[in-house]
């Protein structure tokens, strides 16, 4: 058996390993939200391999306060083997590398089987949290990916409705993407400003009214 990185064309296998597991099923359990971890430097999903098959799941994520592990589950057939212990001290592993302190593990408390293992591994239940979800509804989770261009969806306020402040934003507000050679050049508003101050056509000075002075009497 080895322990590897998941790969995004395996995400319907992964699928099957959880329904056989038992694993309570979630709205992100589909294919594509499984290759999206795949492609995602913050989240690693590890999967045991024996005999050319993959027999259990890991998903770790590290979000630069914590650790975070999901879905660890085994094939039925082959539990108490040792191959949840092995993609658990795996994903340490990489926590340890990437300076992780502390680390929480997703369990479902109705599993009695999952609550023994992690206790088993070391890990304890903190009766001081509670865990709070909430799935969002439609294609909310696709309106925060870029788009093409690479502008997230609200970042873009082209379809919008003016408003109040809109004829005061666009008087007094441009905005402009320079190449990038130039933006090599000029790194700060600063720089760019002071660059086309000396493009600005020269205003006349105004000449200072002359006051006669009376002679005194």
């Amino acid at each position: 058996m080895r322990i590897r990185t998941f790969k995004a064309g395996e995400a319907q296998t992964l699928l099957d390993l959880w329904r056989l597991g038992d694993a309570t099923p979630s709205v992100t359990d589909t294919i594509a939200d499984l290759e999206r971890i795949a492609a995602n430097e913050q989240a690693r999903c590890l999967v045991a391999e024996s005999d050319g098959r993959i027999v259990g799941s890991v998903i770790a994520t590290f979000d630069g306060w914590r650790g975070n592990i999901y879905r660890l589950a085994v094939h039925p057939d082959l539990r108490r083997k040792g191959i949840a212990r092995e993609l658990v001290a795996a994903v340490e592993q990489l926590f340890a590398r990437s300076g992780v302190r502390r680390v929480t593990a997703l369990v479902e408390k109705d599993h009695p089987w999952a609550v023994t293992f992690w206790k088993a591994v070391g890990y304890e239940p903190d009766p001081r949290i509670t865990r709070f979800v909430r799935s969002l509804k439609g294609d909310g989770a696709k309106k925060n990916r870029p788009g093409p261009d690479g502008m997230r969806a609200e970042y873009d306020f082209s379809g919008g409705v003016r408003g109040k402040y809109a004829a005061g934003f666009a008087e007094g507000s441009n905005i402009v993407v320079l190449a990038p050679d130039v933006a090599a050049v000029f790194r700060t508003t600063e720089a760019v400003n002071e660059a086309l101050r000396v493009q600005l056509p020269k205003k006349p000075r105004r000449k200072l009214a002359r006051h006669r002075t009376r002679p005194s009497r």
